[in-house]
């Protein structure tokens, strides 16, 4: 079997990792044009994460925060995902706001 050229075949493919840095770092530096995706489970574990390390935070705000994303990553188009979006994180505190937008 020859070798799969990654470089001449992923211009513009998505190309689905976990949040790993190292892994990130180098699926770039490898592959130019590489569109990464951050898989939906590892995106809910980090959020889940940091929503459990602030102080003050509620049972209902982790189930809205949770909620909320859960329902932007079902999102079927750019446009229904951005409508939710607007909805959606005028309800947020700033700080999760900030978080969520580094994504």
């Amino acid at each position: 079997m020859d070798n799969l050229n990654l470089k001449a075949v992923c211009n513009n493919v998505p190309l689905v990792v976990n949040r790993e840095l190292a892994i990130t770092n180098s699926s770039l530096e490898e592959i130019n044009g590489v569109n990464l995706v951050f898989c939906n489970n590892c995106i809910m574990q980090d959020l889940e994460h940091w929503i459990e390390m602030q102080k003050g935070k509620t049972c209902d705000d982790v189930k809205v925060y949770v909620s909320h994303i859960q329902e932007l990553l079902k999102s079927e188009t750019e446009g229904k995902y951005k409508q939710l979006y607007a909805a959606n994180s005028v309800k947020w505190s700033a700080p999760f706001k900030t978080y969520y937008d580094k994504f």
